[in-house]
């Protein structure tokens, strides 16, 4: 399942970028696949479900939804809380695959954590109390993960 998410991240990396529908919708479909198959003991899944919870938060807020906002949030929080101190190694088999995408094997840092939150799509959440939790406790963390080369 993991090399199915590493392949899944590679080749379709450049299409997010032009094409947000396209994202929304794929970041959904992974979303409701990762929690049929569960993420647990299996950090790459948990990356990714990161990933797809804050684009659906965002999602949410521009749909003007911010209690599922919310709930995606606090989803993204628990992942990067369990993913901040780990790393994702790549295998032999998917480090050609991922050659473009290094930040597909790095745990999450405090850093990306804060600049995800920071995204424009935020600001109606800015003043909530929940979200000045967010910030207040991302801000607190230590950060153990060593900046990459390529950020």
């Amino acid at each position: 399942m993991e090399r199915i998410a590493q392949s899944y991240s590679a080749v379709l990396h450049e299409d997010f970028k032009t094409n947000r529908s396209k994202m929304d919708e794929i970041y959904g479909i992974e979303y409701a696949v990762i929690h049929a198959i569960g993420a647990e003991g299996m950090p790459l899944l948990r990356h990714h479900l990161c990933n797809a919870s804050i684009r659906l938060a965002q999602k949410a807020i521009w749909s003007g939804d911010h209690e599922t906002a919310f709930a995606f949030l606090d989803e993204f929080m628990t992942n990067a809380r369990s993913l901040r101190s780990e790393t994702v190694e790549p295998t032999a088999a998917s480090s050609l695959i991922l050659s473009d995408c290094p930040h597909a094997v790095r745990a999450l840092s405090k850093e990306s954590v804060l600049f995800r939150l920071s995204w424009n799509a935020f600001n109606p959440l800015r003043t909530d109390p929940r979200f000045i939790r967010y910030i207040e406790e991302v801000e607190a963390w230590e950060d153990t993960i060593p900046p990459s080369s390529s950020d």
